[in-house]
């Protein structure tokens, strides 16, 4: 194994001890072994990337970029970029949930538990301006 591993990438390793984790278990069901030869500890430890973040750069392209696009849609990357919601969070966020005097909204967030966020002023002023521009009824905000 010390010599199959040199140079290999963890996970490849980890995906190689998979592969013969299987087929030992393949082999104690059919009784041609007797007990496990593989060992879970055997597993590597994967290290964990860190997140990818947007430097200012690429933050000011993406503000300008949005500048370009619909009004509902600026709102939505706004809302997001101010706010740091989740994707799924914004999603069914709902109209009533939306304070644009205070910049508060509440949403429903992991572990299905509300929680209080706040967001920009610039977001407010463009979520007030597309829910003028709105002609459906719907509660959830970004429809």
């Amino acid at each position: 194994m010390n010599k199959f591993s040199a140079g290999k990438n963890t996970k490849t390793l980890n995906l190689f001890l998979s592969t013969l984790s299987s087929f030992f278990q393949f082999c104690l069901e059919e009784e041609y072994l007797e007990n496990m030869v593989m060992k879970t500890r055997w597993r590597l430890k994967i290290p964990q990337g860190l997140p990818n973040y947007l430097n200012e750069q690429e933050y000011a392209q993406v503000k300008l970029a949005a500048e370009k696009l619909p009004l509902r849609d600026r709102a939505l990357v706004l809302f997001q970029f101010s706010s740091g919601c989740r994707r799924a969070e914004v999603a069914k966020l709902c109209i009533e949930n939306v304070n644009l005097d205070r910049r508060t909204a509440e949403i429903l967030g992991k572990g299905n538990k509300y929680r209080q966020i706040h967001f920009s002023v610039e977001c407010a002023i463009i979520l007030k301006e597309y829910l003028l521009t709105r002609t459906y009824e719907k509660k959830i905000l970004y429809l």
